[in-house]
């Protein structure tokens, strides 16, 4: 359990002894291998670095209805990358990585920092999650929310999530499964490029179904530089 209330000394095993962070749930002194992670409503100024190993998935609830909370108000969860939400403040406090950290789903969290998926991270899925950049995208002059480096990757999965910015595939991954299911996506140009772009040395299989698209200014969309 984790709450804003809460502290990482904690033993985490239940709401009343919640830990504080995200980090910690998923540090190698958190969450075991088939545990279920609730996280109670509130805000989360942290960087997420998956630290733990696992078997099998751990799972990261976001509890927007505090049904696991008692002492939380309902409402919704949200991890962000900015130090403060002053008119203008751009400072970070990070994003989130696996590096090449497996079996982990994420369900309905709003992730307002870049997610980076290093090499053979695989069984990954963010299901009805929100990721949106700590700042508010420039046509033209964006930057990837969410970076994917292919190279031993299998079985990513990002289903019926809103995500704003662009995506960055890399690497060399000839069997990867990326699959981007029923989301809606707006998409704003990695940099004076399209807003997914994919410079792999490979041919990673990559799937977007059933997902609306818009935006991405006088950009297009998708580019390749190797099919």
């Amino acid at each position: 359990y984790v709450k804003p209330t809460g502290s990482d000394l904690n033993a985490g095993t239940s709401a009343s002894i919640a830990w504080r962070t995200v980090t910690k749930a998923l540090s190698a002194t958190g969450a075991s291998s088939g545990d279920t992670v609730y996280v109670a409503p509130g805000i989360y100024r942290e960087t997420i670095s998956v630290a733990g190993t696992y078997a099998s998935t751990v799972t990261v609830i976001g509890d927007r209805t505090s049904s696991q909370f008692n002492d939380i108000a309902a409402g919704y969860v949200r991890i962000t990358g900015l130090a403060s939400d002053a008119l203008g403040s751009s400072t970070s406090v990070g994003d989130f990585t696996s590096n090449s950290k497996s079996n982990f789903r994420f369900e309905n969290i709003w992730f307002e920092m870049g997610i980076s998926l290093t090499s053979n991270t695989t069984n990954v899925t963010f299901i009805r999650c929100q990721i949106t950049p700590r700042t508010q995208p420039t046509p033209g002059q964006g930057s990837a929310v969410i970076s994917l480096d292919t190279t031993g990757q299998s079985n990513i999965l990002f289903d019926k999530c809103f995500i704003v910015g662009g995506i960055y595939a890399s690497g060399s991954g000839n069997n990867t499964t990326t699959r981007f299911n029923a989301c809606l996506w707006e998409a704003t140009s990695i940099g004076s490029n399209g807003s997914f772009e994919g410079v792999n040395t490979g041919s990673p299989a990559i799937y977007f179904s059933n997902c609306t698209i818009w935006g991405a200014s006088s950009q297009q969309i998708f580019r390749g530089y190797s099919p």
